[in-house]
């Protein structure tokens, strides 16, 4: 009992002591934070913008901790350039907002609760985006090993993305392709989420390239053009 209280003691004096200019939140995240996680979600955060799948000041990385906590860049962050400080920590089931956490903290914490995900990408893709806000899925056919790479997508309104619509739908996908927003992206780590990310958006290139020029998808090989 004693060591409990005293625990739960330091614990309150160490947020109420937090350094000037961080809120709890964020000096709670660098108490849970490992600072293997804090690197790896830099470098994807790095990542994710060098290879066009989010915009550096819209983006948003978070990852799962083993407290039911996840951890989130903040509202003013830039997602290339993350520093230790640039993480806040919120509750996976808290329905009070977070001063300082992005726009879409909501929805991290809709999939978390609802799937075994470990970290969950928000990004702005170009050709994602572009067929997103056409209401239309890529093509499959054209690679499907790629395509299963995704992880399996789903197109939705982003009025629908709530609770319940995430309980039904989030352990058959991987990736919510949002028109007017981008995409919200989840696996078991934030490089597995970076990794689905460029899938997606391999095959979302791949499908407004072919239908700007015109091909249609056909596997089967004239017999004058196979090789003897």
């Amino acid at each position: 009992m004693f060591t409990a209280y005293r625990n739960l003691t330091l614990a309150l004096l160490r947020l109420v002591n937090a350094p000037r200019g961080q809120n709890s939140n964020q000096y709670r995240s660098n108490i849970l934070l490992k600072a293997s996680q804090k690197a790896d979600l830099i470098t994807a955060g790095r990542l994710a913008v060098e290879r066009k799948l989010a915009h550096a000041s819209t983006g948003e990385i978070s990852l799962r901790l083993q407290t039911s906590q996840l951890a989130i860049n903040t509202r003013a962050s830039d997602l290339y350039r993350l520093t230790d400080a640039d993480f806040v920590a919120c509750a996976v089931t808290s329905p009070e907002p977070v001063e300082t956490a992005p726009g879409h903290l909501l929805w991290h914490q809709l999939i978390y609760q609802a799937a075994p995900a470990q970290s969950v990408l928000f990004c702005q893709p170009f050709y994602t985006a572009l067929l997103a806000n056409a209401a239309t899925l890529p093509r499959e056919t054209i690679a499907p090993a790629i395509f299963k790479a995704a992880g399996g997508v789903l197109l939705v309104q982003h009025t629908d993305v709530k609770g319940d619509f995430f309980a039904k739908t989030v352990n058959d996908h991987h990736a919510f392709m949002i028109p007017g927003i981008g995409a919200i992206v989840w696996g078991t780590s934030p490089f597995d989420a970076i990794h689905r990310a460029e899938a997606l958006e391999y095959v979302c290139r791949l499908t407004v390239m072919t239908r700007q020029i015109g091909i249609e998808v056909n596997f089967d090989i004239p017999n004058n053009h196979r090789s003897s």
